[in-house]
């Protein structure tokens, strides 16, 4: 891994990418091993650990959370992360533990940059203007809630600090989605997927434009 030193003021961008569907179980074990490894990702367990008992409030004030039980869920994932076994059957995880799992490996993932980087950095020290020079933090979908932390953070803890803020947001946008899921007749359940072609193939294009939910870009 190159240090900040290395990078120096060349541009630079730091990529949180979008929902991690192929996060399986061997992917959440290697994360559950770094964040009772590493102790300044106490932060995340912590949050984890308070998600259950915030459930009430939120889906009180959430009509669509109302019926859906995203506390059990929540249980269960701080009983996986303190070590519980994890049954079979239980990945795919749904988006109400998926999307602060990826906002929390996220974020572990660019402390361990800056601490490798910067070995002597503590929790309260700025982080040094090569962090920010002509750099871009950018965000792809759930990942945005990640490039938000980082782009507002000027030291460790303050990715501690926002990071907690962004796993409940990930959360409750997780829950929202299932809870809609839920609600839906088996066969009217969501999918998207994303498709490219050959400027030649202007059909494709004449086709798409006449279903007014599908999104096209040049």
């Amino acid at each position: 891994m190159a240090s900040l030193s290395e990078l120096g003021s060349n541009p630079k961008s730091f990529v949180f990418g979008p929902q991690a569907i192929s996060f399986d179980v061997d992917a959440f074990h290697k994360l559950r091993l770094q964040l009772q490894e590493t102790p300044r990702s106490q932060w995340a367990l912590n949050t984890a650990a308070d998600l259950p008992s915030e459930w009430g409030t939120i889906s009180e004030n959430i009509k669509k959370l109302q019926d859906f039980d995203g506390k059990s869920l929540l249980e269960r994932l701080n009983e996986w992360l303190v070590g519980a076994p994890i049954p079979e059957g239980s990945f795919p995880l749904p988006n109400t533990l998926l999307s602060p799992l990826v906002v929390i490996a996220q974020l572990i993932q660019y402390c361990a940059f800056l601490e490798a980087a910067l070995p002597e950095l503590r929790d309260t020290d700025e982080l040094p203007a090569t962090t920010k020079a002509s750099t871009e933090t950018l965000g792809l979908c759930t990942g945005t809630l990640s490039a938000f932390v980082v782009a507002c953070s000027s030291s460790l803890a303050d990715i501690g600090r926002y990071g907690a803020v962004a796993v409940r947001l990930a959360m409750l946008a997780g829950a929202l989605v299932d809870a809609e899921e839920a609600a839906r007749d088996v066969d009217d359940k969501s999918m998207s997927f994303s498709a490219s072609w050959s400027a030649e193939e202007s059909g494709i294009s004449e086709v798409l434009g006449k279903f007014p939910e599908v999104n096209t870009s040049s």
